[in-house]
C-alpha cells in the first residue's frame, strides 16, 4: 500500500466519505469485489453491508483471506445511481465505504444516493 492510500485511510470518517464522493464523481465509477456467486459482503451485527471503494487499488488490497477468489469490478456511476443504490435501499442493504482492515464508513444506500445527487447538482452550478 502506498503512502497516499495510507494517508486516505488515516482520515476521519467524514473526510473519507467526502473523498469517496469526490473521487466517484471524478472517475464516474465505484469498485466492488465479486466472484462467480456474487458480491463480497460484510455481516454486521445490525445490518448486511456491501463494501465499496472509490478506486481499484483499494478494492484490490482486500483480495485475500475469505475474499481471495474475488476480483475487483467497477460499476458506472450512472448504473450505481439508477439501479444499484435504489435496489440496495429497498433491500435494506447498507454500504461500507473504504472498508479496510476491519474498518470503514457505514452509510445507507439512500443517503449515498442523495449525497451523490447533491454533489452532481453542485458541480453543475459552478
Amino acid at each position: 500500500m502506498n503512502k497516499e492510500m495510507k494517508d486516505i485511510l488515516n482520515m476521519s470518517n467524514e473526510e473519507k466519505y467526502d473523498y469517496f464522493i469526490e473521487k466517484v464523481i471524478e472517475t464516474e465509477k465505484v469498485w466492488i469485489l465479486r466472484d462467480d456467486e456474487g458480491c463480497a459482503s460484510l455481516d454486521d451485527k445490525d445490518a448486511f453491508c456491501l463494501p465499496m471503494w472509490p478506486e481499484k487499488d483499494f478494492a484490490d488490497q482486500c483480495i485475500s483471506g475469505e475474499w481471495a477468489n474475488y476480483m475487483s469490478e467497477s460499476i458506472a456511476l450512472e448504473v450505481l445511481m439508477e439501479r444499484w443504490l435504489p435496489g440496495l435501499s429497498e433491500d435494506g442493504i447498507r454500504l461500507t465505504i473504504l472498508w479496510m482492515d476491519g474498518k470503514g464508513v457505514e452509510v445507507s444506500a439512500g443517503d449515498l444516493l442523495e449525497d451523490l445527487k447533491a454533489e452532481l447538482e453542485e458541480e453543475e452550478t459552478e
